[in-house]
């Protein structure tokens, strides 16, 4: 008899436990729901933030500094059909890495045309991917509200702004110096 009674305790304890674990995963599951619709909320801000800050007069201004020869460059991939080997006045141009080339050339392709307008604009869309680097890959040491101030910090510099509206890889550069470390530091925490 005593067996029976004790083995009646053990299985009410585990029905208790089962429940338990059940009502804390229901939990988990709301507040993921939650957080989850809240992540999506300020990554429509981020976004709406990058156009209204970036996107005003971005083809209004000349052409400046070096932007004319990456145009160039990508005008002549486009013309050339060789995007491989970039070049300049059909000579190969090795001083800067191609890859803002194949964006703004990729952008040209896509409207028809390569104007100042469609020149700069993978700049601003990197300049979005910085901040939303910033967002998504602080979760584990910000809270939400940190993570957002940091990307909107991020977008409101005003040296990011300035880059970030050329035609010019130093927003690509930006990208990459912000998305390694916040990757590594993702990686060596785990």
């Amino acid at each position: 008899m005593r067996r029976r009674g004790h083995s009646f305790k053990v299985t009410i304890k585990c029905f208790k436990l089962i429940h338990l674990v059940i009502s804390r995963m229901t939990h988990m599951q709301k507040n993921s729901f939650t957080e989850t619709r809240k992540g999506w909320k300020d990554l429509t801000l981020i976004f709406l933030l990058t156009l209204v800050i970036y996107i005003p007069f971005l083809g209004i201004p000349g052409f400046d500094g070096n932007e004319p020869i990456r145009v160039i460059v990508a005008k002549e991939m486009l013309k050339t059909g060789n995007w491989i080997i970039p070049a300049l006045h059909g000579k190969p141009y090795f001083l800067k890495p191609p890859l803002m080339n194949w964006l703004i050339a990729a952008t040209g392709w896509l409207s028809g045309v390569i104007n100042e307008w469609t020149a700069r604009l993978p700049s601003v869309f990197l300049t979005l991917l910085t901040g939303i680097a910033v967002y998504s890959l602080t979760k584990n040491w910000m809270s939400r509200e940190g993570r957002l101030f940091s990307a909107i910090a991020t977008l409101s510099t005003a040296g990011l702004i300035i880059k970030g509206r050329t035609a010019e890889p130093d927003s690509l550069f930006i990208f990459s110096v912000t998305l390694i470390p916040l990757v590594w530091m993702n990686g060596y925490g785990r």
